[in-house]
């Protein structure tokens, strides 16, 4: 799907869980993984009820319950 996709199911409250991997490397500029608009108040970021880290090799996977909703 990509990140439009990604970022459309976010902004429609239609994802519980967020897996993100964290690895010790760049790539540049790179690919986005989101496409969210711009915010201007930190309340309307997107938080996490509840999250860990699990490491997998020399990477660490991002596991985080989202919390509903994402946009008041």
């Amino acid at each position: 799907g990509g990140a439009a996709t990604t970022s459309g199911f976010l902004l429609e409250n239609a994802t519980d869980v967020v897996q993100l991997h964290i690895s010790p490397m760049i790539f540049g500029s790179g690919v986005s993984s989101f496409v969210l608009p711009e915010i201007e108040l930190v309340k309307e970021a997107i938080y996490f009820d509840r999250f860990f880290f699990r490491p997998m090799g020399d990477t660490y996977m991002f596991v985080g319950e989202l919390k509903q909703p994402v946009h008041a």
